[in-house]
């Protein structure tokens, strides 16, 4: 897959049928406690390198959105991830409503990835997570991220830097990344914001 469909403006979200968005949480990789709470939170899938490549191909997709978005210079998941990455945990969100072929519109993802740092204990991070605009501030993130925190635990990192949304949220959530202030995490500058908005045309060019 080299990217989503259409052109800059476009958003169209791959779909899955409700089967193997369903079969996703067989997996032995994660415990079925833990499974059941996220499924009842609203999570349509999990994600592994061992999936099957239609839910691979739908996280990568959400990744292009995500770096389209936010003009990052590379995509934060690929369908065939590069050698020795084997660890990543990627979730699905699916809207409710089946299509009259059996299908479901997948509108945002999540990965989380293994991480090994100097001073730091090994542990998983929040890599990304991208939401179609039309699902944003609907509650969709906070009603999972209690089943995130069984799974990951109470205090797991976050990948900066984050927006100043993903930092309010995380203030409302009171989730502190390994034990760390809120305050403490580095956010996309005002400079950074503004660059997205202008090469969105949304800003008069500079004089």
């Amino acid at each position: 897959m080299i990217g989503p469909v259409g052109d800059f403006y476009c958003i169209k979200p791959p779909s899955i049928s409700c089967r193997t968005l369903g079969l996703s949480w067989s997996s032995k990789l994660i415990a079925p406690v833990h499974a059941e709470s996220l499924r009842d939170a609203g999570v349509s899938a999990f994600v592994t390198v061992d999936s099957k490549p239609v839910l691979r191909r739908a996280v990568e997709c959400i990744a292009y959105y995500l770096r389209r978005e936010f003009d990052y210079s590379f995509v934060q998941y690929a369908a065939v991830e590069a050698d020795g990455e084997t660890r990543s945990r990627a979730f699905l969100w699916a809207d409710p409503q089946v299509r009259k072929d059996g299908r479901i519109t997948v509108f945002g993802a999540c990965c989380f990835r293994w991480r090994e740092q100097t001073g730091a204990p090994p542990c998983y991070s929040l890599d990304f997570v991208w939401l179609h605009p039309f699902r944003r501030r609907q509650g969709t993130l906070a009603k999972a991220w209690p089943g995130f925190r069984q799974v990951f635990g109470d205090e797991f990192p976050v990948q900066e830097p984050v927006s100043p949304e993903m930092l309010y949220f995380l203030r409302q959530q009171n989730h502190r990344p390994m034990g760390r202030d809120i305050d403490d995490l580095r956010v996309h500058s005002h400079r950074e914001i503004l660059g997205w908005i202008e090469a969105r045309s949304l800003l008069p060019p500079k004089q």
